[in-house]
């Protein structure tokens, strides 16, 4: 059977986009430092202590004599919201007892929004050293103008390999295996979310191509369920990833700034003969249902989570300036543990 799909999906931009160009002027962060009798402490200039201050009708007149400064958020008006394209198309046949499908699967995403330095020194750089809102007399306001761009783009592109056998109680035993060999690029901000800050350019335009924080070119997940005796059931998932990409710093091949955005890969670790695999987990589980009375039952579970006690890494170090570059140096949970519990139906 050949099967296959198309669509288009707008998101939702966030309200508060609007609401950072309506309110974020007027929104005054101010900070008031006290001691005991008052004047420069540590090179501050504080207030002398007074319980009124514990008051709103004390605290209130120190507030209002208090500099505070607003920030500016433009938007233009007529960005549009972000949306995907996404296409798929495979193929699904039987094999007896198993079921398999191969499926191709791409989407693209334009109008990605983040929020850019509008009062930068140029259109290609100097990003802090342009004029500010007081410099031009309007000292109410903080020294950054954002406005907001939504040129981005991102691009995904997958094949799914996915093999499953049902369990049934006259085999006793079931599987399912799921390979995904994928590529996702963005330009634009490397922030998360809806929405991002980009500090490091001045439009999505100039920044590289490069791969996203999801980026994983390969991943299995394969589980496997099987009966034993005395009505027990063991059953476990097997996880490997080739793991997701990190910056690399000091980077020769970019400049202003010179960082390889999702430059570095994790090393594979050794695993069934291969080594493309840098995560590596198997999880087991252990049940066996009770019956208590009028159609009442109580189900004992055991999990044993990494299994193997493998260790996968989350975080290396990214200068390539270092000698110890792509060393580890933080690590996924879990590590090996044991988990007992207990279900009732009714």
């Amino acid at each position: 059977m050949i099967f296959g799909g198309a669509g288009r999906y707008y998101d939702r931009v966030g309200f508060n986009f609007a609401f950072d160009e309506r309110f974020k002027p007027f929104q005054f962060n101010k900070e008031i430092f006290f001691s005991v009798a008052g004047g420069m402490r540590g090179g501050v200039n504080t207030v002398a202590w007074n319980p009124t201050y514990l008051t709103p009708a004390g605290l209130d007149p120190l507030l209002a004599a208090a500099p505070g400064s607003g920030e500016i958020f433009l938007i233009n008006n007529d960005m549009e919201p972000p949306r995907t394209d996404q296409f798929n198309l495979g193929i699904r046949q039987k094999f007896g007892d198993f079921q398999t499908a191969l499926t191709f699967a791409a989407g693209n995403t334009t109008n990605l929004f983040a929020w850019y330095i509008a009062n930068a020194g140029s259109e290609t750089g100097d990003r802090f050293s342009g004029p500010t809102p007081g410099s031009v007399g309007h000292p109410e306001f903080r020294n950054l103008i954002f406005f907001g761009n939504n040129d981005a783009e991102l691009t995904f592109r997958a094949m799914y390999l996915t093999v499953d056998k049902p369990f049934d109680t006259d085999s006793g035993w079931g599987m399912s295996f799921t390979y995904t060999l994928s590529e996702s690029e963005r330009n634009g901000s490397r922030d998360g979310g809806l929405t991002g800050f980009d500090f490091d350019y001045n439009r999505p335009g100039l920044s590289p191509t490069f791969p996203t924080n999801q980026d994983e070119r390969h991943r299995i997940v394969a589980t496997g369920i099987v009966a034993l005796p005395f009505d027990f059931r063991l059953s476990g998932v097997l996880t490997l990833g080739s793991g997701l990409p990190f910056h690399q710093f000091v980077c020769p091949t970019a400049s202003n700034p010179d960082i390889c955005w999702n430059g570095g890969r994790p090393e594979g670790q050794d695993f069934l003969f291969t080594d493309t695999f840098s995560f590596r987990q198997v999880d087991l589980r252990l049940t066996k249902e009770f019956d208590v009375f009028n159609g009442q039952s109580v189900e004992l579970i055991v999990d044993a989570v990494n299994v193997f006690n493998f260790e996968n890494y989350s975080g290396f170090e990214q200068c390539l300036c270092s000698p110890n570059y792509g060393v580890p140096n933080n690590q996924h949970r879990p590590t090996r543990s044991l988990q007992l519990g207990l279900r009732y139906r009714w």
